[in-house]
């Protein structure tokens, strides 16, 4: 699991650099019920509960299960555009570069309004992801690996 990939029954959300875009997602009309955190580094004190140090099923099953995901991994994004998920990620002010495989992905995907930094976001201007012209983008980039896979390998 990765540090701050926090999750609401209906939604997930992120640690203390995030901790007050949370409240604000919160407070969206379709607000979530419970956040519950998953988190290798800490306890998340403002989580419903708490899954820390839990194993990769129960990770995979939060954002299964979630309509929305909020987080800052790799990984988190990951599956939040495989399990189809309305997401928003959050920066990392940590090192330079530290974003840039989120970025890399979201801007593959069309999706560049869902990095997020807490001092400068508005969720209220944000559109439901189209996931139809996403799936179809990973797809084809999918198609594209197993083709070089498959030329490189013999």
């Amino acid at each position: 699991l990765h540090a701050a990939d926090h999750f609401v029954q209906r939604g997930a959300f992120t640690q203390s650099s995030g901790r007050e875009m949370t409240t604000k997602l919160l407070d969206r009309p379709q607000r979530p019920t419970a956040i519950f955190a998953a988190n290798n580094f800490s306890r998340t004190p403002y989580a419903d509960s708490d899954f820390y140090a839990s194993g990769p099923e129960t990770f995979l099953a939060l954002i299964r299960d979630a309509e929305l995901v909020v987080g800052n991994s790799f990984h988190g994004l990951a599956f939040s555009l495989i399990f189809e998920k309305e997401l928003f990620i959050f920066g990392r002010r940590t090192k330079p570069g530290a974003n840039s495989r989120m970025q890399d992905l979201l801007s593959l995907c069309g999706l560049n309004d869902r990095m997020i930094f807490p001092k400068a976001y508005n969720p209220d201007k944000v559109a439901p992801i189209p996931y139809d012209k996403v799936r179809q983008m990973l797809e084809s980039r999918i198609n594209d690996s197993k083709t070089f896979l498959k030329e490189a390998v013999g």
